[in-house]
């Protein structure tokens, strides 16, 4: 089965973890690049060493590369609202991780099967991805009107090496 091409563009800790994610877990995407604006920092000697390309001209190395069919822009709200129309002008599917709520917001349990024709998602954050199927399910036997999540996260456990 042929995997899909993708990037990240931002090498910090939601990128890496990201890209440790899908190296472990994903059977149809390959992450072949990893990319940012400055040299150093642990994500992109990660990649390095596991093998994943690397650049630290951001978003331009990306859409210099036609292989690359999704990106996951995990940098901020301000430079996906630049790179947004770029990355639809280049045919390459964005996938926001980022505040900028360009894209159709996405909970893959919730709304995935209605979306698969878009070119920009906005991921809802992770505390909303737990809550929102949750609630969904709830509110076919009762109404809901009111649901909130709380979540912690031990900083020792991100980021590990596979």
């Amino acid at each position: 089965m042929r995997k899909i091409r993708a990037a990240i563009l931002g090498p910090g800790n939601i990128g890496t973890d990201l890209m440790l994610k899908i190296i472990r877990k994903a059977q149809n995407v390959e992450v072949v690049l990893l990319a940012g604006i400055v040299d150093g920092g642990r994500g992109l000697e990660l990649a390095r060493k596991m093998g994943i390309a690397t650049s630290i001209d951001g978003v331009e190395s990306i859409l210099a590369d036609d292989s690359i069919e999704i990106v996951f822009e995990a940098t901020g709200a301000k430079a996906h609202l630049a790179n947004a129309p770029r990355y639809r002008r280049a045919g390459k599917i964005a996938t926001d991780l980022t505040p900028a709520a360009v894209g159709t917001y996405l909970v893959p349990a919730v709304n995935l099967d209605g979306n698969l024709e878009g070119d920009n998602f906005n991921m809802v954050t992770c505390g909303g991805q737990a809550t929102i199927p949750m609630v969904m399910a709830v509110n076919r036997v009762t109404p809901v009107d009111y649901a909130e999540i709380v979540a912690t996260i031990s900083k020792k456990a991100l980021l590990q090496v596979p």
